[in-house]
């Protein structure tokens, strides 16, 4: 009985964030308490191998699976914020003359147009105007678009109502991770630094660059895990199942010598932190006035510590690992269900967290 009456008394649920990736999907749901962000459930499961490249078998498992999490935790209610995967956004950074936001859209649509993968007419378009804190003297604008194809979010959109979610709201990654993490780090020294987040996941790299709520660069780029355990693969003569547990148990600790590991993904890693670079100069090109601080390292291979430190050392930066739950540990009270070690940082929760925040209110 006192449970029901604490839950009746407690504060309302945000929907339900969908982080659905490469090789995982994962839920997440938090609520406000006593000013500050609890997380009150949250569920995954790994995508298999065999279906990871099949997007209609992709979407089947999303629909089966979502149903499935939704059961195995305490989650409230079935509204839910999709995110849109990384690996389906296309992200363009283009620069235009200052006009009025009605005209803005369209100015994207035909900057972008020729850029992208399919034709532009069916393309789900968001885009963001990065600017420098105070500079409002300047004749062009940064804007950063990203857009995934209607026909694969109507896809998306299908299997989430076969799932019986009720979708409020759909959020593109970038914006999802600068959520969670605004939200993390919030004293006034944080928020006014600017920070080089990598989204280090299965597919790829998500480079995102941002000052507090303000994101100012972001880039999609090919090398990610997959890669890197392809290459230790390669060098070490086993099968990409054997190589991708090996890297699993490196970053979990349980490997005593990873100088053979370490190796293997050098040249990778070195062609990633040349992309990386370039992010950096692009982007202090065009804000010089805001130069990168600290790297914060999220996604699945954000536990890799020897990852961070050759990335940190080429980049002469200071890194951290971004924890989506550092905040939350002391008054969350998750189950096994949800297979987060609360002892440990969680990076590769930060979208699905994000979601479920959605963006933080202005200051009063």
């Amino acid at each position: 009985m006192l449970g029901f009456v604490q839950n009746i008394l407690a504060p309302p649920a945000h929907p339900i964030g969908v982080d659905f990736g490469t090789d995982c999907l994962r839920l997440a749901q938090v609520r406000m308490d006593e000013g500050d962000f609890k997380l009150i459930a949250a569920a995954s499961m790994e995508i298999p191998p065999p279906i990871r490249d099949d997007p209609r078998a992709r979407l089947e498992f999303f629909s089966q699976t979502a149903i499935q999490l939704l059961r195995q935790a305490p989650f409230r209610g079935r509204r839910v914020v999709l995110g849109l995967p990384g690996s389906v956004l296309h992200i363009q950074q283009v620069v235009l003359p200052k006009m009025e936001e009605k005209d803005l859209k369209q100015a994207v649509l035909q900057a972008t147009q020729r850029k992208l993968p399919f034709d532009a007419s069916k393309a789900m378009l968001r885009h963001v105007v990065a600017e420098s804190p105070g500079r409002t003297d300047q004749i062009s604008q940064h804007v950063i678009a990203m857009a995934a194809d209607s026909r694969w979010v109507n896809s998306f959109l299908t299997a989430a109502g076969n799932a019986r979610l009720d979708v409020v709201a759909m959020n593109v990654q970038p914006l999802a991770l600068i959520d969670c993490f605004v939200n993390v780090y919030r004293r006034t020294s944080e928020m006014e630094s600017t920070r080089f987040y990598l989204d280090i996941g299965a597919s790829g790299t998500r480079a995102l660059i941002a000052r507090g709520t303000q994101l100012l660069f972001a880039r999609n780029l090919m090398i990610g895990g997959d890669f890197l355990t392809r290459s230790v693969a390669d060098a070490m003569g086993m099968s990409f199942h054997d190589a991708k547990t090996l890297r699993l148990k490196q970053g979990a600790g349980a490997v005593s010598n990873t100088a053979d590991l370490d190796r293997a993904c050098e040249y990778a890693l070195d062609n990633l932190i040349h992309e990386l670079e370039v992010c950096r100069q692009e982007h202090e090109a065009a804000f010089p006035d805001l130069p990168v601080d600290r790297l914060v390292f999220i996604g699945g291979e954000a536990r890799q510590e020897g990852i961070r430190q050759r990335i940190a050392k080429k980049m002469k930066l200071p890194e951290q690992i971004g924890d989506s739950l550092c905040r939350m540990v002391r008054n969350s009270r998750i189950g096994i269900e949800c297979a987060i070690d609360r002892r440990l940082p969680q990076p590769a929760w930060a979208a699905a967290i994000g979601l479920s925040m959605g963006p933080r209110p202005p200051e009063d």
